[in-house]
């Protein structure tokens, strides 16, 4: 039972010095949260555990041999009813009704079941995760030391990774994984900009664990090493321009030339190994799992975000633009990429040309970027609209500028967004042009031709989006 002279509420200070409290975690599970916004995060479960001494505990073990003919060298108490480091994980309600071993030298062990969230940066020039999560104490002050020392006194990491955990396309490294202790001041109003807490109040306590995740040092490939299978058969349309730049001479390479050039050369911690995979795992993978989950939590967590209602303001150019005078001042380019499918008919009466075709527009937005985790979603779709109501994204307005039946006629289409902030969106349907049809008066032997002009609308931010002539394609 209780002793009169016990007060819970005190820290067991021995001799005036603070009382030191080791700290050791294992972690038993962990699983992706966010699967990119600002480099993504995991939701880690693990046994907490932390032991000090308290010698208002201690018992001799002799004289209660003597008085009761057995001697305890431990007794299970709750954790309620003792001093306990206020040491907390921030969305944990605290279990009052778990318990803590004590021995008879005064020795305390606790043990608890924790569940966190670890926010994520992208390490290893994409290829690798940092993972980190803190314990805060604000209620000891200076009268408490943390620290990761074990019971016979030898320094640990302070943190161990269940042997059989595994993060589908990455390595645990260990030795790169470690627990931060730090004592400061603290201001509790939230976190500065890049989301560590800011310390300039009141005496507070951060056990900071970081879980370190490398690349896998493999062979890239095409659809990675998780569920999706490689169809080689698949049809290939579109051979991005970040992708020619490394591998010029690919374009019109099948699935399984692609696939094959990647494991012969490159690993899996290359950025072009990332890049390939986005640009072809669409169209060459088969995948049984779902990627729903993925694809809608990093569309929301972009939305809410960085877009919100700005869908009026182009964004900033990207690096990723080919633009050699790029600046952060210059118009965002817009490549335009015409597919033509079929010429319906000509007329020379009314000179107009009636076409069906794919008019595809390109560009970066900076602000519909994320970090994914290699293996995880590498696009997203985004409903795309001329008309402010019924877009969630910016997209460029263009027309044709010599219209019977103009770009607005054409049915919306979402529009594809891939990780770095490239945005394609593709509509097809039937444009008609009035023109000046040329080579008629060589009837029956003309070879008829009709230029059609597209341009920007009166839009008034239209003097930062910047045209750029694309691709003509004819499909068979």
């Amino acid at each position: 039972s209780e002793a009169p002279s016990y007060h819970k509420y005190r820290v067991p200070v021995a001799r005036g010095n603070a009382l030191n409290v080791s700290v050791h975690l294992q972690v038993t599970h962990y699983e992706i949260l966010d699967h990119g916004w600002k480099g993504g995060s995991l939701a880690v479960s693990g046994a907490l555990s932390l032991h000090w001494t308290d010698e208002r505990l201690k018992w001799n073990n002799t004289l209660l041999a003597l008085n009761n003919k057995c001697a305890t060298t431990s007794v299970c108490l709750f954790a309620d009813d003792i001093f306990t480091p206020s040491l907390q994980v921030r969305t944990e309600v605290r279990d009052l009704s778990s318990k803590v071993t004590v021995l008879s030298d005064g020795r305390v062990f606790w043990s608890r079941r924790i569940h966190d969230k670890a926010e994520c940066t992208t390490t290893y020039r994409g290829a690798g995760k940092n993972c980190s999560f803190a314990l805060l104490d604000k209620n000891n002050g200076d009268r408490i030391n943390y620290n990761t020392l074990m019971n016979n006194g030898d320094e640990s990491t302070g943190m161990v990774i269940h042997h059989s955990l595994n993060l589908t396309e990455y390595k645990f490294n260990k030795n790169q994984s470690t627990v931060l202790i730090r004592s400061g001041t603290f201001e509790d109003v939230g976190d500065n900009d890049e989301g560590e807490d800011v310390f300039t109040g009141m005496i507070t306590h951060e056990v900071k664990f970081q879980l370190d995740f490398g690349p896998l040092e493999k062979e890239c490939n095409i659809c990675g090493y998780g569920e999706g299978v490689l169809e080689p058969n698949a049809t290939l349309h579109d051979y991005p321009l970040s992708w020619l730049e490394v591998f010029p001479n690919t374009k019109g390479w099948s699935c399984s030339e692609i696939d094959n050039l990647l494991l012969q050369n490159v690993s899996t911690s290359e950025d072009v190994c990332l890049n390939g995979r986005a640009s072809f795992e669409e169209a060459c993978c088969k995948d049984n799992s779902s990627s729903f989950e993925c694809e809608s939590q990093i569309h929301t967590s972009l939305l809410e975000n960085n877009i919100g209602d700005n869908t009026i303001t182009p964004p900033d150019p990207s690096q990723l633009e080919n633009d050699p005078s790029f600046s952060s001042e210059d118009a965002v380019d817009v490549q335009l990429n015409v597919d033509i499918q079929h010429i319906i008919g000509i007329d020379v009466k009314t000179n107009s040309l009636q076409i069906q075709l794919s008019l595809e527009l390109e560009w970066f937005d900076p602000r519909l970027s994320w970090e994914p985790f290699v293996g995880g979603c590498h696009r997203a779709s985004f409903r795309a609209s001329v008309w402010r109501e019924l877009t969630e994204i910016w997209v460029p307005k263009i027309k044709l500028i010599n219209m019977l039946q103009g770009v607005q006629d054409l049915p919306e289409a979402d529009a594809s967004v891939q990780y770095n902030g490239r945005v394609k969106w593709r509509r097809t349907g039937i444009l008609i042009a009035s023109c000046d049809l040329t080579g008629i008066e060589n009837f029956p032997f003309d070879t008829t031709g009709c230029y059609m002009d597209f341009g920007a609308t009166r839009d008034p931010l239209s003097h930062r989006v910047n045209f750029v002539s694309g691709i003509v394609e004819f499909s068979e």
